[in-house]
C-alpha cells in the first residue's frame, strides 16, 4: 500500500429497518465492484489491513466488521478506524 491514495470512503450510517445486516449487495454501486471481482463474503466486504477494499475505496463501520470486528459499526470502531486511515499516510486531496 505503500504511495496509494484513498480515493473513496465510505461509511454506511443508516440501513433500512427491513435490512438486518450490512450488505454491500444492496447498493447498486458496491454491487458492482462486488460483482467485478472485488472480494466478499456474503455482502460483506474482504478488506486489508488498512480497510482498503482495492482501487482506493475504503470502508469504515459496519461494512468493515470483517477486519475491525464486532466494534466495527460503533464509537471505538469509528476510532479504530480512523487510527488505520490517519497512518496510511497524506490527507485525502493533499499533493504530498
Amino acid at each position: 500500500m505503500t504511495g496509494s491514495r484513498l480515493r473513496y470512503l465510505v461509511q454506511i450510517a443508516f440501513l433500512p429497518v427491513s435490512v438486518s445486516c450490512a450488505d454491500l449487495r444492496v447498493d447498486p454501486a458496491l454491487a458492482l465492484f462486488a460483482e467485478q471481482g472485488a472480494p466478499h463474503v456474503d455482502g460483506w466486504p474482504v478488506l486489508d489491513k488498512n480497510l482498503d477494499w482495492g482501487n482506493g475505496l475504503a470502508f469504515v463501520g459496519g461494512l468493515a466488521a470483517l477486519t475491525l470486528g464486532p466494534a466495527a459499526g460503533n464509537l471505538g470502531g469509528a476510532r479504530a478506524a480512523a487510527e488505520i486511515l490517519a497512518s496510511r499516510g497524506p490527507r485525502v486531496g493533499s499533493e504530498a
